[in-house]
């Protein structure tokens, strides 16, 4: 179970790596659906998604707990911007991208 002090905990640890993003409304949804709704901005992360937070906080936890130095993805979309950005920004972490065999 997560508990409150594990959220900041990765608060606190992706803080200083991501953009602090607006949390916006909007009137014409709110009337068609009788409720505020909000919306998190996320695509206004630096790779314009919210994987961000979590491509962050996964891999700053593993390096201080387990000394990570290498991150590896499958991925060439949002998971690949994040994990590549990450390793421009945390000093000994480096990245690559996976290629499947058949390619």
């Amino acid at each position: 179970m997560i508990a409150l002090q594990d959220i900041r905990d990765a608060h606190n640890r992706i803080s200083p790596f991501i953009h602090h993003t607006p949390v916006l409304t909007n009137s014409y949804l709110n009337s068609l659906t009788v409720t505020e709704l909000y919306f998190k901005c996320e695509n206004f992360q630096k790779t314009g998604a919210f994987k961000a937070r979590g491509g962050l906080n996964s891999v700053l936890q593993a390096a201080a707990d387990d000394g990570v130095k290498s991150i590896v993805t499958h991925s060439s979309g949002n998971h690949a911007q994040v994990n590549s950005l990450i390793s421009l920004q945390i000093p000994g972490v480096k990245f690559n991208r996976g290629f499947s065999q058949k390619w």
